[in-house]
C-alpha cells in the first residue's frame, strides 16, 4: 500500500505520541523499520493498518490517492 508520509506526520502530531519511535513502539516494530517504510513509501497491507491503529486514525487518512498497490 502506498502511504502519504505528510498524512502521517500530521496524524503523529494529532496523536500525542511526539516521535516516530514511540510510534513504532506502539506498532510493535523498530524505529529503522518504520523510517524504511516512510522513506520507501510503502507498505504491506496489515502494516498500514498497524500504523492506522497506532495513530488511532481510519487507515483511508494515511493512504495515497489509489493507494491500494504496492
Amino acid at each position: 500500500m502506498k502511504i502519504n508520509r505528510t498524512n502521517v506526520d500530521v496524524a503523529l502530531s494529532r496523536s500525542g505520541l511526539g516521535s516516530y519511535s514511540e510510534l513504532a513502539r506502539r506498532m510493535g516494530c523498530s524505529a529503522q523499520n518504520l523510517s524504511v517504510i516512510l522513506n520507501r513509501g510503502s507498505c504491506k497491507p496489515a502494516t498500514a493498518a498497524k500504523i492506522a491503529a497506532a495513530l488511532g486514525v481510519p487507515l483511508e487518512d494515511l493512504l495515497e490517492e489509489g493507494g491500494t498497490g504496492r
